[in-house]
């Protein structure tokens, strides 16, 4: 069964009494589980693994209904691109990737944190409201689209991104959550603060496609634990299993 066919049955049995929206609920889950997990299982096997390719495959598990997500990063490339005349400094670069985002009105969900929408990068690009991990994707992708020097930084408590050359610590700092803002050295070490005291270099380097997707499963069954969906952990905590093995 298709994903589409998945939908079409979840929107008609909208009409249905509780009980009946409830378990039709569960068994589509489980059928669109079922029925992703073998594309889960090739992306694992990969490398390298399709960073947004694994951000689409966990949304649609995670529920999420069917996007455009490659052709909406695609729109919002060209219009990044369009304000680059060549120059890919940082000044220029980074400014003109943050302009676009934030008239795309990607922001930090600041009311509901740890709604799992924030973590499914069809609802983010959709509403514009995500957490830093995923609105840092969304920059990285668009940024790959343009040869764009964009970072994942793994920082504890607060994902953070990087424009220019971290391995000699050429370029600046941003976050995502605040409107992709640029940060000194002590803006990033104020934000980091209150989750790890005292902030040490090795806390701030980039992350491969792997471990952001892996970040992005963990925040996913936090959130799903703390709304008691304990089937919905154990679906998650099984594809972690997969994506992290040796």
């Amino acid at each position: 069964m298709e994903l589409s066919d998945l939908t079409a049955l979840q929107e008609a049995a909208r009409s249905a009494p509780p009980q009946v929206q409830r378990n039709l609920g569960q068994g589509l889950a489980l059928a669109r589980y079922r029925g992703l997990e073998p594309d889960w299982v090739k992306l694992c096997e990969a490398t390298e693994p399709d960073l947004e390719r694994g951000l689409v495959l966990i949304g649609m598990a995670n529920g999420a209904t069917e996007y455009d997500v490659a052709g909406h990063l695609d729109g919002l490339a060209a219009q990044v691109s369009a304000k680059l005349t060549g120059d890919r400094a940082i000044d220029v670069g980074l400014n003109a990737l943050a302009e676009v985002l934030n008239a795309s009105s990607l922001a930090g969900n600041r009311e509901q944190y740890y709604d799992p929408a924030n973590s499914r990068i069809q609802d983010v690009l959709r509403t514009g409201k995500g957490l830093p991990i995923l609105l840092c994707a969304v920059a990285l992708l668009v940024g790959r689209r343009l040869e764009l020097p964009v970072w994942g930084i793994g920082s504890p408590g607060h994902f953070l991104g990087f424009y220019g050359d971290p391995s000699i610590g050429l370029g600046a700092y941003f976050d995502p959550f605040r409107g992709f803002r640029r940060l000194n050295f002590g803006e990033v070490t104020a934000l980091l603060a209150p989750f790890v005291g005292t902030v040490d270099p090795s806390m701030l380097k980039p992350v491969n496609d792997a471990e952001l997707l892996a970040r992005v499963l963990r925040n996913l069954i936090g959130a799903e634990g703390a709304a008691g969906n304990a089937v919905q952990v154990a679906r998650l905590e099984h594809w972690l299993e997969l994506l992290t093995a040796p």
